[in-house]
């Protein structure tokens, strides 16, 4: 019976020329004028399926239950309970149902979403030929294809419920808001357009009462300096003023307490007197009497010098005093005759000016 066909070469451009079974390497060579090809005997790793694997009626073949496998038959016969195969060998069973088997995942790859260029996905798929379903075998369950990491464009969430105004009173404001999250961009998508939030005015509030700025209280700046003495001797007073402007009173604040004027005495030492006399006053006629008024007596003049006395510069302070006096005799031709000097000596100190 047949039991497999091979194809030993694919062009037929090759010519067999020898083919040999050797048992040690359980192998089957093939000489052809261009190279030489060992195909292995036995092929349990395609079978599947336990059917698969007993129907093959490949006598280097049994089925291992306690892996579910169709393996090679070993050697050792000490697990030959787990071990199945057919009864009795014959030609294979190829009409027998074969249920179809997934082949492995192919590599993720770039797939479009939809007709946007800028919506893709990874997709993979897998086929349903590790074994194709034959004679009403069943065919594979699950998917062929499988989806992931899609970009996704961010989409609002809807609107918050509106807040308290932020103030009681005056202009006050009231915020709604949303979020991008419905759903969040990923995989490359794109984020919202818009505000996340929205404002409006409070309508309606009373007027914000004015407040009352603080009250600050009045500090003394430093004092200034001192002025200069009202005497050079004798005792005065000098004076120095500060200001109430550090800082200055407001909103109603305390002035500052205390004195913004201080004085203090000052050239406390006794002052030495001063004495100046006079210039002489002019010549001053004296009346004279009934019985001896002619036109050819003499007639009396009279001049005078006063001492000025003082210890301070004040002029108020000043005592003036007759210091001397002169007179004379004077003719109608215009001669006169000096009398005795009366009253203080000449001084000697220079003349009041």
């Amino acid at each position: 019976c047949l039991v497999e066909l091979r194809q030993a070469a694919d062009t037929g451009s090759s010519v067999l020329l020898n083919m040999a079974y050797l048992k040690v390497s359980d192998s089957l060579y093939l000489g052809t004028d261009l190279a030489l090809t060992r195909v292995p005997a036995q092929r349990c790793s395609r079978h599947v399926s336990q059917s698969s694997c007993l129907n093959a009626m490949d006598p280097y073949c049994v089925w291992n239950e306690l892996v579910e496998r169709c393996m090679p038959q070993p050697l050792d016969s000490s697990g030959f309970q787990h071990w199945q195969q057919a009864p009795q060998l014959t030609c294979p069973v190829l009409n027998a149902p074969i249920d179809g088997g997934w082949s492995t995942w192919n590599p993720w790859s770039v797939c479009q979403q939809h007709e946007e260029t800028d919506s893709n996905c990874l997709c993979r798929d897998r086929s349903c030929n590790n074994p194709q379903p034959q004679h009403g075998g069943a065919s594979c369950e699950g998917i062929s294809t499988q989806v992931t990491n899609c970009t996704q464009h961010g989409g609002w969430t809807e609107w918050s419920a509106w807040s308290q105004c932020s103030q009681t009173c005056g202009i006050a404001v009231k915020i709604r808001r949303r979020t991008c999250g419905n759903p969040r961009p990923a995989h490359g998508g794109r984020t919202c357009v818009g505000s996340e939030q929205s404002e409006m005015y409070c309508r309606h509030l009373p007027p914000c009462p004015v407040p009352k700025p603080p009250s600050v209280d009045g500090g003394w700046g430093p004092w200034g300096e001192w002025s200069e003495c009202s005497a050079q001797c004798g005792g005065g007073f000098r004076m120095r003023r500060r200001e109430c402007n550090d800082p200055a009173p407001l909103n109603g604040g305390l002035d500052c307490p205390g004195c913004r004027l201080d004085y203090e005495d000052c050239n406390m030492q006794s002052c030495s007197e001063v004495r100046k006399l006079s210039a002489w006053t002019p010549w001053l006629t004296l009346p004279t009497g009934s019985a001896g008024n002619s036109s050819e007596s003499p007639h009396i003049e009279r001049r005078y010098r006063y001492a000025c006395r003082a210890t301070s510069p004040d002029a108020s302070s000043v005592r003036i005093s007759l210091a001397k006096e002169e007179s004379r005799s004077c003719h109608q031709d215009g001669s006169c005759q000096r009398h005795g000097d009366h009253g203080e000596t000449a001084d000697t100190e220079s003349n009041w000016s």
